[in-house]
């Protein structure tokens, strides 16, 4: 199958029937993971291009800002695409922001075939690895502040998108408020509202019962993935997705891992009907160790039943790990599963919930929690006559491969590397630095054989000191920081001015990606070379004060509010306002009352400059009050911690 067919039929698959220049993100997929939007959003960009619907230059909505809403944007913005984005949430992604409870993973849903294993995405941008959701949605923001301040992305959030239609030659997209033009809509809203409380919202399910001796009984209602887990939730003692995860992937576990592919397969293939699922897994040979800690890990003190309308609830669009980890508990009778339609819910007196079944059976339950999938609010905003027609099935646009060439940077885009120092004195750890940890990065940082060749002789012919040595060497040059790390930087930046501009670049692949603009002794100094679009990044360094003596945290003149405040913004804070500012905070050993004071009068002159912005805290390593500090951040969204110093 050529590229041009796979490009046609991926389009055809996601076109809103009758309108040619509205498309949906796969908004009755049945694979619906992060890293699956992920990958739809990047191999319809290209689709797009490919067939000539979109260009540089085009005018291109999206609607939605999720993980996909905010991938197709990026995507379209780095091949210089003019994108506005629209949300009615006032910040990006959040439907999984604050979700401290649930563990995401980019790969798990293909456990236990081969890839599963890989805990990062491998995408052009906006890459992540296993971690809780909340953590994904903080390195996303960093990454997607860069996009936008490097690209043209325009930003609607808190603005609802009523319709949009395809009867002129150019679609339209209405707000309540306005009425705009596009070369092209793409249509990211996400697969629908969860018809009884979002997946994502924070719960309790994990601490049912934790506190008390008296016996519940607790009916999960839903069989997807968000059901099951919520089941395995209800009934652990310590629920951990991820501890799970590593029990049923040790090498013991090899053969029960084979036996489960084989019976997927085998439904894949037709040879095995769905529903004898159950009937398969009870005659799986469960290993002791996996018995004894499914028994040893739940609770003894909580009933938990698990309703769906099918005899059975289990099938192929579930997690294999999750279906067969209920399995287990339903087949040692810490479950109970009960089919049926719900009929409707009645609170009594005493507090108790009466569930009544459409053939009029009823149960009492302490807790009803109810999983039964997303309506669909695609078809809200369409225009009338408009409709989705694809069918669930195949998705094309996940199993697409995603050119790495058709995402390429210009150099002066590349994310920069950061190498721990003694990496970079050692030959042979900078090779295997080089060749192993950032192998399955290589094609975001594009780093190919040619460059990975020419950066090694500069780390060579550096020997960290000696700048002029590299110059003109490769694309990217090596400079000392400080004694814990380098950082690859630019070879277009003025080597002369290095010391004072510290670096231009990324700090490190565990999120924080941001190009610098510093100063000198609190006098703003400006380096456009540095620029990428009109991002403008500040550091404030009060730990290096030189020459505004009112800012040193010891100094007793700094409970003068008014003057501090007054200094701040004279000397430190730039006269145009910035997207980031970065306040490296000062290693103290005592009370951090006086830093807090700090903070607080800096946060306020920051977001009077720029209400949309973002205030980075960076730590220095060991700072004993780096957690207490660290709690301001929790308060305000806008204020995020980056890596320490």
């Amino acid at each position: 199958m050529n590229q041009n067919y796979r490009h046609a039929k991926l389009l055809d698959r996601y076109q809103v029937n009758g309108c040619p220049l509205i498309f949906h993100l796969g908004c009755r997929e049945s694979r619906i993971t992060i890293n699956d939007q992920q990958k739809r959003a990047f191999a319809m960009v290209q689709a797009l291009f490919s067939a000539k619907k979109i260009k540089k230059g085009s005018r291109i909505a999206v609607v939605g800002a999720g993980f996909a809403g905010l991938t197709v944007a990026a995507a379209a913005a780095i091949r210089e695409c003019v994108v506005t984005i629209y949300d009615k949430a006032e910040l990006p992604l959040s439907t999984q922001r604050g979700a401290i409870h649930r563990w995401i993973h980019p790969n798990i849903f293909d456990w236990p075939k081969v890839g599963w294993q890989r805990e990062s995405t491998e995408l052009p941008l906006l890459n992540w690895k296993a971690a809780l959701a909340n953590d994904v949605v903080q390195r996303i923001d960093v990454q997607w502040g860069l996009v936008c301040a490097r690209y043209s992305v325009n930003k609607r959030f808190s603005t609802q998108v009523l319709k949009v239609e395809s009867f002129s030659e150019k679609p339209r997209l209405h707000t309540k408020d306005t009425d705009e033009e596009f070369d092209l809509i793409l249509l990211a809203v996400g697969f629908g509202r969860e018809q009884d409380g979002s997946y994502w919202n924070t719960d309790d399910t994990h601490q049912l019962n934790l506190t008390t001796d008296k016996k519940g009984t607790y009916l999960i209602s839903g069989f997807g993935d968000s059901g099951l887990i919520d089941t395995l939730r209800a009934c652990y003692l310590n629920f951990s997705h991820e501890k799970l995860h590593k029990l049923f992937s040790s090498p013991e576990m090899a053969d029960l891992q084979k036996q489960l592919t084989d019976i997927d397969d085998r439904i894949n293939n037709k040879t095995l009907s769905e529903h004898l699922l159950e009937l398969e897994y009870s005659q799986i040979a469960v290993p002791l160790k996996i018995k004894n800690a499914i028994i040893s890990e739940t609770k003894s003190n909580v009933t938990v039943k698990l309703n769906g309308r099918s005899a059975t609830p289990f099938n192929t669009r579930s997690m294999i790990l999750n279906r067969f980890l209920v399995h287990l508990l339903i087949r040692y009778d810490l479950v109970q599963y009960i089919a049926g339609e719900i009929k409707s819910t009645i609170v009594q007196d005493s507090g108790l919930i009466k569930v009544v079944f459409n053939d009029n059976r009823s149960i009492e339950v302490d807790e009803l929690i109810m999983r039964r999938g997303p309506k669909s609010i695609v078809q809200d905003i369409i225009q009338s006559g408009a409709s989705l027609e694809n069918p669930i099935g195949q998705d094309t646009g996940t199993s697409f491969g995603i050119s790495g060439d058709f995402y390429r940077l210009d150099w002066k885009d590349r994310d920069a590397l950061i190498i721990p120092k003694s990496d970079a004195e050692d030959p042979v750890k900078i090779d295997r630095y080089l060749n192993e940890r950032f192998k399955m990065h290589s094609h975001v940082l594009h780093m190919d054989n040619e460059f990975m060749s020419e950066l090694k002789k500069v780390v060579y012919e550096l020997k960290l000191n000696n700048l002029e040595t590299a110059k003109g060497k490769a694309d990217f040059c090596l400079v000392q920081e400080s004694d814990a790390v380098i950082r690859i930087v630019s070879s277009g930046v003025k080597f002369n001015q290095l010391d004072m501009a510290k670096a231009a670049g990324p700090t490190s692949f565990h999120g924080l990606s941001c190009v610098y603009d510093f100063m000198k002794n609190y006098k703003r100094v400006k380096f456009k070379y540095l620029k990428r679009g009109n991002l403008n990044i500040y550091v404030i360094d009060f730990s290096r004060m030189k020459t505004f003596d009112k800012c040193r945290i010891h100094k007793t003149e700094m409970t003068d509010e008014d003057s501090f405040s007054s200094g701040i913004q004279k000397y430190i804070m730039p006269s145009e306002p910035c997207d980031v500012y970065l306040y490296d905070v000062p290693r103290s050993e005592k009370t951090s009352k006086s830093r807090i004071f700090i903070f607080d009068v800096l946060k306020d002159q920051v977001f009077s400059s720029n209400p949309n912005a973002t205030l980075l805290l960076r730590f220095v390593k060991g700072d004993p009050e780096k957690k207490r500090l660290s709690r301001i951040a929790d308060v305000d969204p806008r204020v995020k911690i980056a890596p320490d110093k």
